[in-house]
């Protein structure tokens, strides 16, 4: 019997399968489902990328198929390796499954789409007159770290499969709780309260409904539960805690548009730890939790095809200092602004405003006191991925009032990232960040240049040694921080050094102190449920 399809899509006899060949057969053709099906669990679980000259799709006359080209029961799927970059590239989940003799699935990252077939082709995909696996050696040389993943890898979208006879249809609603609890001991001798125990616990609610013409309408409510003490052994001890929300939005999206209202995070820009467009948010580099309180507020996006977008926002009762502000917003006072993404040969750029009045009050002379101060905010960032991967951040805060040396605020950024070829891949990042202040907007009177240098190894499986290095030139300053995690899928556990300053001036946000002042060492134990 000749081989019209390669081995996943060969058609079987009923009789050839109570021979020995037959049997030898159907035991290669299950080898190469199972090899099939841990690829697919990589990719769903991982995103990892995977040969798209695996993957054949033709149509009648050998033409290349096009966008239009594709049916609706494809509406889930990438474009194939044959499209171009930009339209292959439109954001898509990934997803799994089995029917009536097919195997379908989806990995987003790379455009490509597999299919284990007996042979047929679903009706509803009449656009399509072949699709076949072709085995390719690098198909299957993959890490074991593959096989790490957590349960959620197995949370495949099932809308697409609503037009099949017989399969169930996609539930409507969905009500999940879930949570994150966090442990942490620190120890620094050199501080007042040289010990520190807390905890922190996120939980979540988030419900999901479907609508038609694939629409959606969820909800996340989410908690900040949090406590630490601070001890000096026999002679002093201090605690703090609180309970306030986290999360608390609603949001509807629709497959180019989705607005969101409620308490959320928002944040943009390329840069990666020293981020001039840090607006809204003040996430701390060496958190490996990343936390990060949200803002009060709208925020609407809309996708166009070619994957540029526009956003635009509305904020207000956000009265705490945000990122880089040295003065809070006014009360009472609503602050808006927008962002516009378009995408450029070889990578993509940004240009964002913002405006709001700012508070001056209460910081005892150092700044012109006045209740409401006109502050706009413009943005300008650039990414590209060359032979390594490049950017350009940059912010603008000029103010409508004399506040002297404050009037005018530049920060800018440039920074590049790249894998080495060492042991199992050494993951380095460089930035440059100058911050300027003055009272004529880019004079550069008064500067501070920061400089950071972080280093990631996967040491094994579950193990990853990081490190994190500030210089700060202007005061003669070196931040130093390492971290090991060890990272399993619920459970994760992270021993942290530092040799820092003691008057630290990096911007972070914590509950009480900055834990990362002066030498110290941390615990931080992460449990998700």
């Amino acid at each position: 019997m000749r081989d019209r399809g390669g081995i996943l899509s060969r058609k079987w006899e009923s009789g050839s399968r109570n021979s020995a060949l037959g049997r030898r057969h159907l035991a290669i053709r299950w080898r190469w489902a199972i090899l099939l099906f841990a690829a697919t669990l990589q990719a769903g679980a991982q995103g990892l990328s995977t040969d798209p000259k695996m993957l054949e799709v033709s149509r009648p006359g050998g033409e290349a198929p096009t966008l239009s080209s594709i049916s609706p029961f494809q509406a889930g799927f990438s474009a194939p390796a044959s499209f171009p970059i930009a339209e292959r590239s439109k954001p898509t989940s990934n997803f799994l499954f089995f029917k009536e003799g097919l195997f379908f699935a989806v990995e987003a990252s790379s455009g490509l789409s597999w299919q284990h077939s007996t042979g047929k082709i679903p009706p509803s995909a009449p656009s399509l007159s072949r699709a076949s696996f072709r085995p390719s050696p690098s198909a299957f040389r993959f890490p074991i770290s593959a096989f790490r993943f957590p349960p959620s890898a197995f949370r495949f979208p099932t809308s697409h499969l609503k037009n099949f006879r017989g399969y169930p249809p996609a539930p409507k609603d969905t009500l999940i709780f879930k949570g994150q609890l966090i442990s942490w001991a620190n120890l620094n001798p050199a501080n007042e309260l040289p010990a520190w125990l807390g905890g922190r616990y996120l939980p979540q609610l988030n419900y999901n409904r479907n609508l038609p013409e694939n629409r959606l309408f969820d909800i996340e409510a989410s908690a900040n539960l949090f406590g630490n003490v601070g001890i000096h052994p026999f002679d002093t001890a201090a605690a703090d805690g609180d309970i306030r929300p986290y999360r608390l939005w609603a949001r509807y999206s629709a497959p180019q548009f989705e607005f969101r209202l409620g308490l959320q995070k928002i944040n943009f820009g390329s840069a990666s730890l020293l981020r001039p467009l840090m607006w809204f948010d003040q996430v701390d580099p060496r958190d490996p939790i990343q936390f990060t309180d949200g803002v009060w507020g709208a925020l609407g996006r809309y996708y166009f095809l070619n994957n540029a977008n526009i956003w635009l926002w509305g904020l207000y009762g956000n009265n705490n200092l945000k990122g880089w502000e040295f003065a809070g917003t006014s009360r009472g006072q609503p602050e808006f602004g927008g962002r516009v993404q378009y995408p450029i040969p070889h990578g993509e750029a940004g240009f964002s405003f913002h405006r709001r009045k700012a508070d001056t009050r209460g910081l005892n002379g150092t700044v012109p006191a006045f209740e409401e101060a006109p502050e706009n905010r413009f943005g300008l960032d650039l990414k590209l991925d060359l032979v390594v991967g490049c950017w350009l951040e940059a912010s603008w805060v000029t103010n409508n009032q004399a506040l002297e040396e404050f009037t005018n605020q530049e920060l800018i950024n440039v920074g590049v990232d790249y894998t080495f070829g060492v042991g199992n891949g050494l993951y380095a990042i460089f930035e440059q960040l100058l911050i300027s202040h003055g009272q004529e907007a880019f004079s550069f009177d008064n500067t501070t240049t920061l400089s950071l240098l972080s280093l990631s190894y996967p040491i094994g499986l579950f193990d990853n040694l990081g490190a994190i290095v500030y210089i700060d030139w202007a005061n003669g300053k070196v931040y130093n921080f390492v971290n090991w995690t060890i990272q399993f899928d619920r459970t994760a556990l992270y021993v942290m050094g530092y040799w820092n300053p003691k008057d630290n001036r990096i911007p972070t946000q914590n509950s009480t102190q900055n834990l990362y002042s002066g030498v110290g060492v941390q615990l931080l134990f992460l449990f998700n449920h």
